[in-house]
Formats: C-alpha cells, sequence, structure tokens
C-alpha cells in the first residue's frame, strides 16, 4: 500500500458551460446545464441531448494555435497551458487520459477497411501527444498517455500520484479530454443508451444517459504550496471480471477499489462528508453503484452525479469532476444531483436534487469514482484542511522477477523461447483462431471478439497456464502503438456507408484499447488493477517500471505486462509474468 499525499496547486477546464473552474463551479451551484439539443452534423446525423462546447470556443482557440489542429488537441492545449504558467521547479510528467482522443479523423477515410496508419498520423495516440507537446514546449518524451474508457482521467490521477511518490518525477499535469462525434454518439445510441432529456442519475424515472465533451488538467505537486490547496490521499484501480459492456450485478469491483482507497488514505466511512459517484443514469450502472456504496459503509454520505451538468464526457469526465470536487470541499458544499426526485436504485444512496453544506469538520474528505467499459473501476480520495504530514512519500521498493515470457508473430507462439503453436502459411483470422485451439481454448465467445482482443487472449491464455492466485492477487498494464484502431476503422467504415443507425454494438464496445483487459480479467478472474498505455516501446521499459509500482501499492502477487497490436492483418505481442518476492 502506498501511502502519502500530493496536492492540486493549479486546474483547468473547458466544458459546454464555459471555461475557467470558478465559472463552471458556479454554475453548477446554480442548477444550470450545459447539456441541450445538440443538431451539429459533426455529433448526430439526427439530433441528441449532449453537452457541446460552443464553436466560438474552438474558433477563438484556432486563431491562438493555428488551423491544422484537432479540437482535442486545442483544447488539451488551453489547459495544460493554464495549469503549466507558474509551476514549480522539478522534474514534470504529462499524462494524457483519453478515451478516443483524435478518433474524427477516421471520418470518411475508412472506405477500404482497416489500415496501418503513417506513423506521423494524428489519429495515433503517440502522435497527438508529440502534437501537444510541440503546442506548449512540453517534452514529447515526458508526456504518457492512458485509454481506460471511462475511468482515463480517475487512472491518470491515480497513476500521476503514484509516480509521484515513488519519486519517478517531481510534478505531473493531468489532462483529460475527449470531444465528441458521429462515431461515439452513434456507437452509444446502437446500445439504446441515450436518454432523449437530461439525464437523472440514481432516480426511479431514468432512461439513459447524456454525451459531452469537455477538457480538464490539474497540475498535481509534491508538497503543499498554498493552504488552499487540495490533497489526493489515495487511488485505486479495479475490474469487475464480469462483463466488458455491463457492470457487475453485485457491485464488489468498485466496492474492492472503494475499500482500497479509503484505506491507503487513512479514511473511515463515517470521515468521509461527500461521495462523488459516477453516476450515469444508466439502469445498471446506477443500480451497481448504489450496491459497492452500501458493501463500502457509505449509504448515508452525501453523494452526487454531476452527468445532468456537463453529459458523460468520458476521458475527461475523471479530471473535470475531480476539479469539482476539489473545489466543493474548499466552499463546504455538496452541490445537488440536478433532476433528481425519487431514488430508484436497490440500496440506500444519499442524493438529493439541493445543494447541501458539508458541516464544520477542520478536515472534509471526498471520495470520487468512475466506471467504464472493461468493467474497470477507480477511485481516489480528496482532502482539505489537513495537516501536510506524509505528503513526501518514500520509493515503492519491492523484488519483482520475470517468471514466464510468451511471444506471437510470424505465425508462431512460443512460451519461454519454445514454439508451443505454428502456422507460418496461415492468415491472422486463421491463424489466432488454431493458436486458441491448441491451447485448449473452449470459450465460445472468443470466436465474437475482436483481432485486437484475440491475440491478448491467447498470449494471456498461455502465459497464466499452470499459476494460481487470488481474484485481487493480479493485474495487468498493457500497452501498443495502435491499439484498437482496427476495430475503430471497421465501425468507421459501417457508419460511413450505412449511417449512424447502421452502428453495430458487438462492433462499438471493441473500441476501447483497454476492453482487451477486460475479456482476460473475465477469463481468468482478474479483479486487481489494469490499464492501457500507449507505446512504441517492445522492450516494456516504460510500463516495466510502473507494474513495480502498481504491485507494490495494490500488493499485487502477479502483474501481466504486455505489448500488443494487431492491425490489417499484421499482429505482434510480447507478454511477460512479473511475480512479487518480497
Amino acid at each position: 500500500m502506498l501511502k502519502g499525499k500530493v496536492y492540486i496547486s493549479a486546474a483547468a477546464m473547458i466544458t459546454s458551460l464555459g471555461e475557467g473552474v470558478q465559472r463552471n463551479m458556479d454554475a453548477v451551484l446554480r442548477g444550470e446545464s450545459g447539456v441541450k439539443l445538440c443538431t451539429d452534423s459533426r455529433v448526430t446525423q439526427s439530433s441528441v441531448m449532449a453537452g457541446i462546447i460552443p464553436e466560438a470556443v474552438y474558433t477563438a482557440l484556432r486563431a491562438k494555435y493555428g488551423e491544422g489542429y484537432t479540437r482535442a488537441e486545442l483544447l488539451t492545449a488551453e489547459c495544460v497551458k493554464n495549469v503549466l504558467a507558474g509551476a514549480p521547479d522539478g522534474r514534470t510528467l504529462m499524462i494524457i487520459a483519453s478515451a478516443k482522443g483524435n478518433v474524427s479523423l477516421l471520418e470518411g477515410r475508412c472506405g477500404e477497411g482497416p489500415r496501418v496508419p503513417a506513423d506521423d498520423d494524428p489519429l495515433l495516440f503517440g502522435q497527438m501527444a508529440s502534437r501537444i507537446g510541440a503546442m506548449t514546449d512540453f517534452p514529447a518524451a515526458n508526456i504518457r498517455v492512458i485509454s481506460n474508457a471511462c475511468i482515463s482521467g480517475v487512472s491518470a490521477i491515480v497513476i500521476a500520484r503514484r509516480m509521484i511518490l515513488s519519486g519517478v518525477c517531481d510534478n505531473a499535469v493531468v489532462v483529460g479530454v475527449d470531444t465528441q462525434n458521429r462515431f461515439i454518439t452513434s456507437g452509444f445510441a446502437s446500445f439504446k443508451s441515450l436518454s432523449d432529456d437530461v439525464c437523472r442519475p440514481y432516480d426511479a424515472s431514468r432512461c439513459g444517459l447524456n454525451l459531452g465533451e469537455a477538457c480538464g488538467a490539474i497540475l498535481l505537486t509534491r508538497s503543499r504550496r498554498s493552504e488552499n490547496d487540495v490533497a489526493i490521499s489515495g487511488g485505486a484501480i479495479t475490474d469487475d471480471a464480469n462483463h466488458i459492456s455491463g457492470p457487475s450485478r453485485t457491485g464488489d469491483g468498485l466496492y474492492f477499489a472503494m475499500r482500497r482507497v479509503m484505506d491507503e488514505a487513512g479514511v473511515l466511512p463515517q470521515q468521509l462528508d461527500m461521495l462523488q459517484m459516477h453516476g450515469t443514469a444508466t439502469a445498471y450502472n446506477d443500480e451497481m453503484e448504489s450496491k459497492a456504496a452500501s458493501l463500502a459503509g457509505l449509504q448515508d454520505v452525501p453523494a452526487q452525479s454531476l452527468k445532468p451538468y456537463f453529459g458523460h464526457t468520458m476521458g475527461a469526465s475523471g479530471v473535470i469532476e475531480t476539479i469539482i470536487a476539489a473545489e466543493e470541499l474548499k466552499r463546504g458544499v455538496c452541490a445537488g444531483t440536478a433532476g433528481f426526485s425519487e431514488l430508484g436504485v436497490p440500496m440506500p444512496l444519499n442524493v438529493s436534487a439541493a445543494n447541501r453544506e458539508l458541516g464544520e469538520n477542520a478536515v472534509r474528505h471526498c471520495l470520487k469514482t468512475a466506471s467504464g467499459f472493461g468493467g474497470t473501476n477507480a477511485a481516489v480520495t480528496l482532502e482539505f484542511g489537513g495537516s501536510g504530514d506524509g505528503e513526501v512519500g518514500g520509493l515503492v521498493d519491492i523484488a519483482v522477477r520475470e517468471c514466464r515470457e510468451v511471444l506471437i508473430g510470424d505465425g508462431s507462439v512460443k512460451v519461454d523461447g519454445e514454439v508451443v503453436f505454428a502456422d507460418e502459411n496461415a492468415d491472422y483470422h486463421a491463424f489466432i483462431r488454431d493458436a486458441f485451439k491448441a491451447g485448449g481454448g473452449q470459450n465460445m465467445k472468443f470466436y465474437k471478439m475482436d483481432d485486437f482482443c484475440k491475440l491478448a487472449y491467447v498470449a494471456a491464455d498461455r502465459l497464466l497456464e499452470g499459476i494460481d492466485f487470488g481474484e485481487e492477487e493480479c493485474g495487468m498494464v498493457l500497452s501498443g502503438r495502435y491499439g484498437c484502431l482496427d476495430t475503430d476503422m471497421k465501425h468507421q467504415q459501417v457508419i460511413d456507408s450505412e449511417g449512424d443507425a447502421g452502428a453495430s454494438p458487438a462492433v462499438f464496445v471493441y473500441t476501447l484499447p483497454n476492453v482487451a483487459a477486460g475479456e482476460v480479467s473475465i477469463r481468468h478472474h482478474i479483479k486487481g488493477e489494469n490499464t492501457w498505455f500507449w507505446s512504441d516501446d517492445r522492450q516494456m521499459r516504460d510500463i516495466r517500471q510502473y507494474a513495480g509500482m502498481m504491485m507494490a501499492a495494490q500488493d499485487l502477487k502477479y502483474c501481466i505486462i504486455g505489448y500488443f497490436d494487431s492491425i490489417a492483418g499484421k499482429y505482434e505481442a510480447v507478454f511477460k509474468l512479473l511475480e512479487r518476492q518480497n
């Protein structure tokens, strides 16, 4: 377990409610919503209720930064520049969290199906990061990108805190960003999960979510710079190991994250002043969260969801909502969940439409959660008014050994250098199917997975053969250059040719790279942490270091690290199993 605090010393945000933290906070407390009826052709072919940033904002940013940048890049550069102004000296990292990055660039480009993009294509997370680095005068070598579905923003905060406390860096800029487009809205519509009105989380009459676009950035520092700084005092990530698109029916995965994060922060349920939940207003998400809160003993803590104000801003949501949570702690108020009337979840949850005072506690605490596709869950604890004790963490020092390696490529599967399956003449589809069968695979759901997930699934099966562990004793850190871009192109090809109504939920669910970890988690009952990083380092030096921190922080016995790509029939995978020795 990794004890220690890091501090939010600066924050910036741009949402459908406006620019700036105070402007957004004031609007939330007034009960304003940025969710409106949208008929913009970049977002939908018909109409959708969504929190869309006005075009005038993008026009002003293009005048400032240039015409050649995407909306996501423009928002990110502006927020990052704002928080970097006056940043303290020391080693600073940037962690970009985004579910879909520049995926809007695919529109109209997929008529011939999947292809390998050029190295300088901004579709690639790595190229997007390089462009943002150039816009902000930030070294590209010091930028990391994670894509962990809708928990990406909270995941990035957890990761940044660990890196600071472990001595990897002194400061970290965490930025979450996602913009809306037909790729995303058509996919969610295919799940029939969109509401025709402003969403009503936890309410008996809730009928779905609203999408939104936003960017938020925070500067985390090792030491408190002002009495007004809010601390991040704990962080945890878990997986349901239940379903790739539906949350756990028991709430145990999220409960595990909540329990761990309270333990790290040294906070008891009765010491929490506020519970800020994911609250998408979809039937199963809200139901699951009520069960998790009950398991954690938090059913009486004032709870809220901010989705009625901003919409679900995906990778940005965890950052902008954390910023608002920090402001609420400072002001001593828990904003109401707009539109809430009657509790409609199976377990008690202390939700109100009205703003509530937090009381006169000398130290205020908030537990913030997020959940997403792939069964992912994340949580952080925020603290305001504490002494600052324990603000400097120590290096995580555990002994880890690589106990197995699986290589897949060039028509073969190798385990610790020994060929266990080979078919050099088969195309990828036949090869991966036969490799699965050769390994004794019998799960019929394998054949419904996309090519990207199949590759990770086969590699993990070989890697974990004969290995025993408890469901919370193993985690994953996966990486790749292209992620799920192959499936992204297939989804875009369908909506380009058939329109938004042609989108398939069976395809759309695989347009997130972390879903591969979700499939592996389900297969092997892994409820520990998993995260997907963009990387072009096949030696995995970049994620190997983080895996050690994660194993120490989450008390893991094993961790899978992997680099893998499957795109346009080309494939490769390098998976290693790390084992803790002390």
